[in-house]
């Protein structure tokens, strides 16, 4: 297991975590952003649920928890936080104790 939070996902940062996370089954990861706010992000040095999940697909892990979301989405946003990153990476969710199954589509 991996955890990660509070950084920039640039390219540098990629590589270099790509190499770090081989054969880590599951990341945790912050996902204080949706992409639409990408420059946001980067200006508080955080990543969206879309860098996150690309991550999790480059990398090959199993699963992806998503925390440590900015307050500017209330809790019924949360869904789309999540479909964001599931659109690139399917075995995307929160931690199970957060949120209802009709907000993480089933998971």
């Amino acid at each position: 297991m991996a955890y990660l939070t509070d950084f920039l996902l640039d390219d540098a940062a990629a590589d270099r975590l790509s190499e770090a996370l081989k054969g880590v089954g599951s990341v945790v990861c912050e996902s204080q952003y949706r992409h639409d706010d990408l420059e946001l992000a980067r200006r508080n040095y955080h990543m969206t649920a879309r860098q996150v999940a690309s991550l999790a697909a480059r990398v090959g892990v199993d699963r992806l928890v998503l925390f440590h979301l900015s307050d500017r989405y209330r809790p019924e946003e949360w869904a789309e936080l999540v479909a964001e990153a599931r659109a690139v990476f399917p075995t995307t969710s929160f931690p199970d104790h957060w949120v209802s199954a009709e907000l993480t589509g089933g998971n």
